[in-house]
């Protein structure tokens, strides 16, 4: 992709991304590098949830183009696949769930868990590894608050949410039902609206259909 614009959204004590701004690394490589505060680690299951936060919200809003594509920076792309998708009609289909707007957003299968599935534990979990849409669409996904250590156990002292799950219900609450949520992760009452709102904003694609790869997960590859 020579055209696209390449984005490293991360902290300012990222250090080796500091030494790479200072040797020139991101602007030989027509890099754009975001430096965001450091939201610090939490102390539970989660601990990296709010720094995913802010490295994504940073990243999306600084791109300058309607198309965003927002992925981890182990990824390898190995052909251009991806541009096919930007050009397939989305239908006309009732979705009345849907707050991403048209297109909906492509995202991986890898770690994309099916409500409905007779083994499926966990509802309202897209795969959060690779988002491609429309930069509105990444946005109301992805610039969410951030949460509060007394958020992540419910009143019983179980897990509330994954990383996953928070994104998205928070979305969800934000931009379309407030009174969407779960009382902790496996909680799966809503099945039926879970596979709702995952039909009605994202198209779920296999990694080899969007052409990358992941070397520190080959079982991501398949």
């Amino acid at each position: 992709f020579p055209d696209a614009e390449i984005i490293h959204s991360t902290f300012y004590n990222d250090k080796q991304a500091v030494q790479n701004d200072e040797n020139d690394f991101y602007k030989l490589h027509n890099i754009n590098l975001i430096l965001s505060e450091d939201p610090g680690a939490l102390s539970f299951h989660a601990p990296n949830l709010n720094r995913q936060i802010v490295t994504g919200a940073a990243g999306i809003h600084a791109a300058q183009n309607k198309w965003v594509c927002k992925i981890r920076n182990d990824m390898i792309f190995y052909n251009q696949n991806i541009l096919n998708f930007l050009f397939d009609k989305d239908g006309e289909d009732e979705c009345p769930c849907n707050f991403v707007g048209r297109p909906r957003v492509i995202i991986s299968h890898f770690y994309t868990i099916h409500p409905m599935a007779h083994s499926s534990d966990l509802n309202f979990h897209p795969g959060d590894w690779f988002y491609l849409g429309h930069k509105d669409a990444l946005l109301k996904l992805r610039d969410v608050p951030l949460i509060k250590e007394e958020e992540l156990r419910n009143k019983q002292g179980e897990i509330a949410y994954r990383i996953e799950q928070y994104m998205f219900i928070k979305a969800i609450q934000i931009h379309h039902n407030p009174q969407v949520d779960i009382t902790h992760q496996h909680d799966m009452s809503q099945r039926e609206l879970a596979y709702q709102y995952m039909f009605d904003n994202f198209i779920v694609k296999k990694p080899i259909d969007l052409g990358w790869f992941n070397s520190k997960y080959p079982q991501s590859n398949l």
